[in-house]
């Protein structure tokens, strides 16, 4: 049904409209928008709900990837060899060996005490170590212990083979020894690992007790320097002492010399005849004039005192018998003398033999006097034949004095090297006593014994890092996809991936309904989705609404055409003039939408075989006019070339307030362009989850280069909040009153601030 002139439509003041818009989408402060998603988002965060709807659009390859991790930590853990571990425990002690006997034990110094205990880390681990257990417990010598270590055989002989099997020994018993000595302790701790228990403690052990022989052969060694020096030094000290020996003989019996004294002691001598017997005969000479000064004084003191004074006279027994029997004689005189007369008999014979005693006394007495005076003599003259003999020996003993200097030289150097030699044989001794006695320094804490369960695998060990490794592998499949999936999943997507401004969000249709159904519906969410973005157009320029608006997408069957078509709905129930014009001249689908009719349209009027007037269609929409593509032309970019595609839009927009192109897919034609560019604002149509190959970015990227600001954003069509990990959630719903949500992180404010 087509009319030639504009329908009589009653016109509305501006400023009406514009109050009834305020009335309509502006709430008040008591019904205030309420976006129903992570507030957080809107700031531009990466919020919980993010987080959640990563997740749940990423379920089934986050759970794939756990059950697989899962699967194969359970399977790990039952295909491994179980391993048992045993461990000995050994305390090293941080000393210094004694060098001399009865010495304590000295710590180490600071600075050797604090790479002591490492040293013997690198001890345990060492090559040497694993040697010395290997030959102690025989583990080279057949394939028992690379058997019970899960090693396949070495089956030979040979040297070459013995080589080998070796070296696999020896190479097992280090990477499964774990030495363990916590900082600030001396305990250290030896783990061996193996799939058979006793193997495990044997080895433990043996590691304990070949270290413990290894460290008192190292103390002995360490002295073994020391005592090969000192054995040289022995034995060239002998050597001088043996030639200064002979030197001092031979100079001994060519020159006569006598060692008197004892040999090698400190006061020793050597002299000749003539001066041994001058210092005997100075010695005797010495001892009889002693003698003979002492007789002479006597002597002197004897002539010199009466002869019964003498002390030598009073103190002989002899003399004091003879003054006991002269007192005796005295008395009985006396008696005599007053019985009897004095020529009595008796009288005169007791004077006679009181005579006879005193004649005894002076003789004693006399003969004492006079042996003092005989020895005085004699002693005089020997003195004086002494004296004689000493004068002839001094000047023999004076020539013999100047062979005794060479001597006496010889001599000590005889002393001398006997003390070094003395010394350093001592000193050897010594060495030898430390170095074969030396106290140990390691002591076993703990010896080993069979574990009586495995140490690994655990199962839930394993299933935890199998969990951690399925995690890590998750986020980033999970990363990979995000970044390279270009799919517009969600409505922060459209500025994150297209650097686009989102217009507006439309959800999909539930299951048992279509789009279509829902415009019809004034309060269903599609609708009221519709209406937020025509509030957003409201104020997407400077001058209000765009006068002609061309809308396109990446792909077909994106909701181009009913954006087109819900967009001029909706501004024409507000009583503006709306012109829907189908563009797409190689798909049309308008007519579709809008119940018209195919045979004239679009196409007629780019090739001057028609007006407008002619070829509009009234809509069942208030206010809303259409035109549909017409008969499809061969080649539609050569029609949009010309100049009268400019001339149409002109003459549209002086009939109509709003123009609105439904036009092709951008990617690949023309087509989309040349419409872009005689349209004043464009409008982009992406369909939510659905991948574009990178094209969509592009094609905002052309629009952008080509168009510049008139690009006014993005609208996110087929809104599942659901399907996009956000739950119900997400998107639109409705408050008291007249609230309207706009996308995750979308208010109507903000679409002021965006106009």
């Amino acid at each position: 049904m087509n009319r030639s002139p504009l329908p009589n439509r009653p016109q509305r003041d501006s400023s009406q409209e514009a109050s009834e818009l305020e009335e309509l989408y502006v709430p008040d402060e008591g019904y205030a928008v309420q976006d129903v998603a992570d507030p957080g988002a809107a700031a531009g965060g990466f919020s919980i709900l993010d987080l959640i709807a990563l997740v749940r659009r990423n379920l089934l390859i986050i759970v794939s990837t756990l059950t697989v991790a899962a699967a194969a930590g359970v399977g790990v853990t039952l295909l491994t060899t179980p391993i048992y571990t045993s461990r000995t425990s050994i305390q090293i002690e941080q000393q210094v060996a004694p060098i001399l006997p009865g010495n304590d034990a000295q710590l180490a110094p600071g600075s050797e005490a604090s790479r002591y205990l490492p040293a013997q880390i690198t001890i345990l681990e060492s090559r040497a170590l694993a040697k010395r257990v290997s030959d102690a417990l025989g583990l080279a010598n057949n394939n028992d212990f690379i058997k019970a270590m899960g090693r396949d055989e070495i089956v030979g002989n040979d040297a070459a083979v013995k080589a080998r099997r070796e070296e696999v020994v020896l190479s097992l018993l280090q990477r499964n020894l774990t030495v363990d000595l916590p900082a600030g302790s001396m305990v250290a701790t030896l783990t061996f690992a193996s799939p058979n228990p006793r193997v495990a403690a044997n080895v433990a052990n043996a590691y304990a007790a070949s270290y413990i022989r290894s460290s008192l052969e190292r103390r002995y060694n360490s002295s073994a320097y020391a005592r090969e020096f000192l054995q040289r030094q022995i034995s060239e000290m002998r050597v001088r002492l043996e030639d200064s020996e002979r030197q001092l003989l031979a100079y001994s019996r060519e020159k006569g010399l006598i060692d008197t004294a004892n040999a090698g002691g400190e006061n020793a001598g050597a002299v000749t005849l003539p001066i041994a017997n001058l210092q005997s005969l100075n010695q005797a000479y010495a001892e009889l004039n002693a003698k003979r000064v002492e007789a002479e004084q006597r002597w002197r003191i004897a002539s010199a005192t009466p002869l019964m004074s003498l002390a030598e006279v009073v103190s002989n027994p002899m003399i004091q018998n003879l003054l006991q029997r002269r007192s005796t004689q005295m008395g009985e005189l006396s008696q005599l003398e007053g019985r009897y007369s004095a020529g009595h008999p008796a009288v005169e014979e007791a004077r006679r033999q009181l005579k006879v005693v005193e004649s005894d006394l002076q003789t004693q007495a006399a003969a004492i006097r006079n042996n003092i005076r005989d020895n005085y003599l004699t002693l005089q003259q020997q003195e004086t034949a002494l004296q004689g003999r000493v004068t002839a020996l001094r000047e023999s003993a004076l020539e013999e004095q100047g062979r005794l200097v060479q001597y006496n030289i010889l001599k000590r150097e005889v002393n001398t090297n006997r003390e070094l030699y003395d010394a350093l044989l001592q000193r050897y001794k010594e060495l030898a006593a430390v170095a074969g006695n030396a106290a140990n320094n390691v002591s076993v804490i703990d010896q080993a014994r069979p574990a009586g369960s495995p140490s690994s695998p655990k199962l839930l060990v394993n299933l935890l890092l199998a969990l951690i490794v399925g995690v890590g592998v998750a986020a980033v499949l999970v990363f990979l996809r995000e970044q390279l999936d270009d799919a517009i999943r969600v409505p922060d997507d459209v500025e994150l991936k297209l650097r686009a401004r989102l217009l507006g969000t439309i959800p999909a249709a539930p299951k048992d309904s279509s789009t279509w159904d829902e415009l019809k519906q004034t309060r269903s969410e599609i609708s009221e989705a519709f209406q937020t973005l025509r509030t957003t157009l409201e104020f997407s320029t400077s001058t209000g609404a765009p006068r002609s608006i061309f809308v396109t997408s990446t792909e077909p069957g994106e909701g181009k055409s009913t954006t087109v078509s819900a967009i001029a709905r909706s501004f024409g129930r507000l009583g503006r003039r709306v012109l829907v014009i189908d563009g797409d001249l190689r798909k049309p689908s308008i007519h579709y939408l809008l119940g018209l009719s195919a045979k004239a349209g679009f196409v007629n009027l780019l090739t001057n075989q028609a007006t407008i007037a002619q070829v509009r269609q009234v809509t069942e929409y208030e206010g809303v006019d259409a035109i549909a593509c017409g008969p499809l032309p061969p080649d539609p970019s050569d029609l949009l070339s010309g100049e009268i595609l400019a001339s149409i839009l002109n003459e549209a927009r002086s009939q109509y307030d709003l123009v609105v192109i439904d036009g092709p897919p951008l990617p690949g034609l023309a087509d989309a362009m040349l419409l872009a560019r005689q349209a004043d604002n464009v409008i982009f149509v992406v369909e939510a989850g659905r991948g574009h190959g990178g094209n969509a970015k592009s094609a905002v990227r052309r629009l952008s280069s080509i168009i510049g600001s008139r690009l006014l954003g993005v609208v996110l069509t087929k809104f599942n909040a659901k399907a996009a990990g956000y739950g119900y959630g997400y998107g639109y719903g409705y408050g008291y009153g007249y609230g309207y949500g706009y996308g995750h992180g979308y208010k109507l404010e903000d679409a002021g601030k965006n106009g």
